[in-house]
């Protein structure tokens, strides 16, 4: 029961951080273009533009917790592993959002859960601060859309470190 209440919590979460960037999207927000690479969107060997729900499993294994939801459009599977939470399409298994908290992760310009608003700035440049609930420094990657790399800020540091291909679509 307590594992059904947790799943729930981090799912409403997720489906909180997208629907406002989604919200952002319709609404034309320019988010930052800062020097942001495909290098950037990488985790544990898995690259976010090109991965898929196979790779995950093949480089991850079988999560702690699945949860296939086939009630929205689009429909997801969500993923949860220790201080890791992945949503990918169940339509083509693309990864849609992986959300670290994991304090053994860094980036591939070596920020991590902890690192300071310094580091992030010097590391990926000026970004995009959005509040809503939280503080997020989001990072766009230009020639892909609906690609961000945002960093949960809101207590003074990094406390998680989201990648998402969030869509227009509803």
């Amino acid at each position: 029961m307590l594992e059904l209440v947790y799943a729930k919590k981090e799912m409403s979460e997720i489906i909180r951080v997208l629907l406002i960037l989604n919200i952002l999207l319709v609404m034309g927000v320019n988010l930052c273009f800062a020097d942001v690479n495909t290098t950037d969107f990488t985790f544990n060997g898995i690259n976010i533009l090109t991965g898929s729900y196979q790779d995950i499993m093949t480089k991850l294994g079988e999560p702690k917790k699945k949860i296939v939801d086939e009630t929205g459009s689009p429909a997801f599977t969500y993923l949860s592993y220790p201080n890791i939470h992945i949503q990918t399409y169940n339509d083509s298994g693309k990864i849609a959002f992986v959300k670290i908290e994991d304090r053994d992760y860094k980036t591939a310009r070596g920020i991590a859960i902890g690192s300071t608003p310094y580091k992030v700035v010097k590391e990926y440049g000026q970004p995009e601060k959005l509040n809503i609930g939280h503080i997020y420094y989001v990072y766009k990657l230009a020639d892909a859309a609906g690609y961000r790399l945002m960093f949960d800020m809101t207590d003074g540091y990094v406390t998680r470190i989201i990648f998402t291909n969030l869509t227009d679509k509803p």
